[in-house]
């Protein structure tokens, strides 16, 4: 959910009513796959009264367990519960647009001003804060401008002259629901990251268990070699799959075990 947010006060509050955050997209709408929130994270939920509810959304898994990509033995775990202990709030993973509507739900009901469908071209400071211009010639001003339009904002240009710099990485993300068959084995209660050469493979739960998110990430041989169709499914070769074993399937993005398989959804 791009969006330049204007705020009022240089002190973050609970939502409330501010100057306008503007989106890109024509209509908030979901967007994206699963998001892992740390205790940081969570803590400004809190904040803003929302935990609970994201709580209820997502899933706060029990442990996050590290496997080798290729033969699929576990490495190290860590107790996630043990977190919530330490500092006051829990790890939670959750769907991008589940968080993004209990967000958009809370600043309807402080009655803050939502603009869809506004590209942000320019930002500067003004005597008494920031003013930030849309594609449209509106302008927008207030004590200070949150420039949350993206790696390639207007903005960047305001705190350093460069471009940015491709990982050559794409990540493949995308979600199945949790009856299916191939993905009844898989323990949701934990946040699994299986990690290779060149690639690394995670799943964990969402919706309560409903759903198994997949993040697949490898290292693309078109955007080393400078091509710039690579990203694509079929400008991308990722390593060549491992052999199957009981920790599940072979993950084809980077040849670990998804334990649901690797659905290839949206590419970032």
């Amino acid at each position: 959910m791009a969006a330049s947010a204007a705020s009022e006060s240089r002190t973050p509050d609970p939502p409330g009513p501010a100057g306008p955050p503007a989106g890109e997209r024509p209509a908030f709408g979901e967007v994206g796959a699963g998001i892992q929130l740390a205790p940081n994270c969570t803590r400004i939920l809190d904040d803003y009264g929302l935990l609970e509810e994201a709580k209820s959304l997502g899933v706060v898994p029990d442990s996050m367990v590290m496997r080798d990509a290729v033969d699929g033995d576990e490495l190290t775990r860590i107790d996630l519960r043990d977190l919530e202990k330490r500092y006051g709030y829990p790890y939670l993973v959750i769907h991008r647009s589940d968080l993004h509507g209990l967000l958009l739900r809370a600043c309807e009901r402080a009655g803050v001003e939502l603009i869809n469908d506004a590209h942000a071209t320019s930002y500067e400071n003004t005597e008494g804060g920031a003013r930030v211009t849309v594609a449209s010639g509106e302008t927008y001003e207030a004590g200070m401008v949150i420039a949350a339009d993206g790696l390639h904002s207007p903005a960047r240009k305001l705190f350093v002259d460069d471009q940015p710099v491709s990982s050559a990485y794409v990540a493949y993300r995308g979600t199945v629901p949790a009856d299916e068959p191939r993905v009844k084995s898989v323990d949701l209660s934990e946040v699994v990251v299986y990690v290779g050469p060149g690639c690394h493979f995670v799943h964990y739960g969402l919706r309560g268990g409903a759903m198994l998110n997949q993040v697949a990430v490898f290292e693309s041989p078109k955007a080393l070699a400078g091509e710039d169709d690579w990203g694509t499914p079929t400008s991308s070769t990722p390593p060549s799959p491992g052999p199957a074993s009981s920790s599940g399937t072979a993950c084809p993005s980077c040849g670990g075990r998804s334990g649901g398989g690797c659905s290839t959804a949206t590419r970032s």
